[in-house]
């Protein structure tokens, strides 16, 4: 797994598309995802919040690997910060009361992925970050907003603060990865 910013010269792979594709699948099954819920829960007999559990606790291992693998030189930076990352969506995880809440880390940790990818053929340094974390946030504003309008769904503060959470985490998995990260400048630290 190698998320980096490569030269705005270069063509860049049709992440938009790929972006535009998955926001239009979240609203698409905006309306339905509650029934698809019970009816694969019902029909699996399996339990879909355990399922969400096993694959968050793969995905850190999985991330883990990736990071002693591709950065063994700063693997003892790098892993410290992901544990922090994937400790703060494991207390996200417990926090929804209802289980199918807990579909919104991964979906906005996905969407803030795909929101890095974009971004890093268009802008550098912390620019990237902070318009990426307020699309993200934007989208998710949008999609409780969605709900609201829905009959057969409502909208919560609560959900808009799992997105951005959420979306914010995805932003430091993706900064784990990112060969140009950005750095702070020490004249602009001073000033304050």
């Amino acid at each position: 797994m190698h998320l980096s910013k490569t030269k705005n010269t270069e063509k860049s792979p049709p992440w938009g598309l790929w972006l535009v594709l998955y926001v239009s699948l979240m609203v698409a099954t905006t309306p339905y995802t509650p029934a698809v819920w019970l009816y694969v829960s019902r029909r699996t007999g399996l339990n879909l919040t355990r399922f969400m559990a096993a694959v968050g606790i793969f995905l850190f291992l999985f991330l883990s690997y990736q990071v002693v693998r591709h950065h063994r030189f700063q693997a003892k930076k790098k892993l410290p910060l992901l544990v922090i990352v994937f400790s703060s969506y494991a207390l996200l995880f417990v926090l929804p009361k209802l289980p199918m809440e807990q579909v919104h880390l991964f979906e906005y940790g996905l969407l803030s992925c795909l929101v890095y990818r974009v971004l890093s053929f268009h802008r550098s340094g912390v620019t990237r970050y902070l318009w990426g974390i307020g699309m993200v946030i934007s989208i998710g504003m949008l999609d409780e907003v969605y709900q609201w309008l829905l009959p057969q769904r409502y909208g919560a503060w609560q959900d808009v603060f799992l997105n951005s959470a959420s979306g914010v985490l995805g932003f430091g998995v993706a900064f784990l990865f990112d060969k140009d990260q950005p750095k702070l400048d020490k004249k602009l630290l001073e000033s304050r």
